[in-house]
């Protein structure tokens, strides 16, 4: 018919507050993505700093993006209204501080159409900007164990294994009428922290079919000061979030028995994991019990109804953390206090050790190895000097934008320094080294936990 507007393929939401410094690289991102047939919806939730100026010029220029406004300082509120108007056929999210790879949406839809999937996942990199340039840590929603279930339609039973590690909502694309038939929302609390891992849990369990892509395609931002993942009072806000959504699993019980237990382990984990930064310059108040008390009352019923009780209570946490949890949380508080600051020590006190060495050649190519790297630089490391590792670590290709040398030629090239392991095999990579002629006080073991999020999470390691 003469007239008739065509739906565009996908929505691109963004949700903006005080976003200047980084909002034309996120706008550059979309304006320049290579399927054109989208439409771009951000909106504002009363920006001060300039924001809606550049966002008005893209506006201006590009009649595929459109500016909505938010009475409400809430990403989660931001979301609802950008999903409320969304006209495309499928729908994705891009944070304002992020951006996405000029072929990520053309890759996910080439990927989503004809396959009937609710929705589609690719990797992506986090990335930070260090003075001497910007480094990226690619990671990926499907487990290095799980790598046959990339490029396979998946159902309820794949989709619940995925859950501990499938976190955040802007590296895919979401069928709109999946999301408006199931009624699947952000809760929209204030601020912006977790709201987007309670829709996580919502697609993943409602999901009938889910497609993931073994290819990085979104680079997510993580040296924003302003970002939630550093607020202190996140674990508030992952309490929140476990109520909300318990709500609607209990309203909605789908593949409860599968995704329920899951639930409760991973928000017990974000609560555990953002209290301990908290206390770490707070200690137990009877302010902070109160806030806490409705989470730990619904966590109890949800974990006592499961029968985890009858067999035990390590199928989720460490017995002792969790019986004072339940039972007292005044020792509880002290308990994580402890282990945080000790914790975070150890962390710094190895980033003071390995500063202080001439050069640093890691052992490893995998998470663990990247972790490392990134949180050594954020604590003012700059002198990592190589890589290296057996073959089978080779065979991954470059770490870090590193090449693997094998352990002859990274000695031969760096017999004095300092050696930091950091893969699982720690004792056969200590004999290798060895064997090779690295002194054994000139090499290390980088034991303390360390993840992809974690490093960029953590307090870095400067005394």
């Amino acid at each position: 018919m003469l007239g008739e507007t065509i739906a565009p393929k996908i929505s691109i939401i963004v949700p903006c507050l005080n976003s200047a410094k980084y909002m034309r690289e996120a706008m550059n991102s979309l304006v320049n993505q290579s399927l054109r047939d989208i439409e771009i919806i951000v909106v504002d939730a009363g920006s001060t700093d300039g924001t809606l100026d550049i966002l008005s010029e893209y506006a201006g220029s590009d009649p595929r993006v459109k500016i909505l406004r938010s009475d409400k300082k809430s990403t989660g509120r931001q979301y609802n209204m950008g999903m409320e108007a969304a006209a495309g056929a499928y729908i994705g999210f891009l944070e304002s501080d992020d951006y996405a790879e000029a072929d990520m949406y053309e890759s996910l839809y080439a990927a989503a159409k004809g396959k009937g999937v609710d929705y589609v996942k690719a990797n992506y990199d986090m990335f930070a900007d260090f003075p001497e340039g910007r480094t990226f840590l690619p990671y990926g929603p499907v487990a290095p164990n799980k790598s046959r279930l990339y490029g396979r339609v998946v159902g309820a039973k794949e989709l619940a294994c995925l859950l501990p590690r499938d976190c955040y909502i802007w590296n895919g694309i979401y069928r709109r009428d999946f999301i408006t038939g199931n009624g699947i929302r952000f809760n929209d609390t204030p601020g912006a922290a977790f709201q987007d891992a309670g829709f996580v849990v919502q697609a993943l369990a409602l999901a009938d079919a889910a497609l993931y892509i073994d290819k990085s395609l979104y680079r997510y931002r993580r040296d924003n000061p302003g970002s939630s993942f550093i607020d202190k009072n996140a674990y508030a806000f992952a309490m929140d979030e476990f109520l909300c959504i318990d709500r609607f699993m209990q309203a909605t019980a789908r593949n409860l028995e599968l995704f329920e237990p899951l639930i409760l382990r991973k928000y017990f984990g974000l609560f555990n994991y953002n209290l301990k930064r908290f206390l770490c310059g707070e200690t137990h108040s009877a302010r902070l019990e109160e806030r806490a008390a409705p989470f730990r009352e619904a966590f109890r019923r949800r974990y006592d109804a499961l029968g985890f009780v009858k067999r035990s209570r390590s199928d989720l946490w460490p017995p002792q953390n969790l019986l004072l949890f339940f039972d007292d949380f005044e020792r509880y508080c002290s308990f994580t206090r402890r282990l945080a600051l000790s914790d975070y020590g150890l962390h710094a006190d190895a980033a003071a050790f390995f500063r202080r060495q001439k050069e640093l050649v890691i052992w490893g190519s995998g998470e663990k190895a990247g972790s490392v790297y990134c949180y050594l630089r954020r604590s003012g490391l700059q002198n990592v000097a190589a890589f290296c590792g057996d073959a089978s670590e080779r065979a991954s290709g470059k770490v870090m934008g590193f090449d693997i040398l094998t352990p002859e030629a990274a000695v031969a090239a760096h017999p004095g320094d300092m050696y930091l392991v950091t893969a699982a095999n720690a004792d056969e990579a200590r004999n290798r080294l060895m064997e090779c002629g690295v002194a054994a006080d000139r090499i290390c073991y980088y034991g303390a936990g360390l993840d992809p999020h974690s490093c960029f999470e953590i307090p870095a390691g400067v005394r």
